[in-house]
């Protein structure tokens, strides 16, 4: 059997590379891969998605 010391260094030993993984996801997260050219006027891809017969995908952001 583990004593209890021992049962808390594995879990943090988990957890540092949870933390680690999870790191590298933010840190990769620069620029997203090549995909459908985004329009960025509402109206525009409104009627092309009517057009088309495909949904709309919207995306709202905010800057501080």
């Amino acid at each position: 059997m583990r004593s209890p010391g021992q049962k808390k260094q594995g879990a943090a030993i988990i957890l540092m590379m949870l933390l680690t993984l999870a790191a590298g996801t933010v840190l990769r997260a620069g620029e997203p891969p090549p995909g459908p050219p985004w329009e960025t006027d509402y109206w525009t891809a409104r009627s092309e998605a009517l057009r088309t017969g495909t949904p709309v995908f919207i995306y709202f952001t905010k800057t501080y």
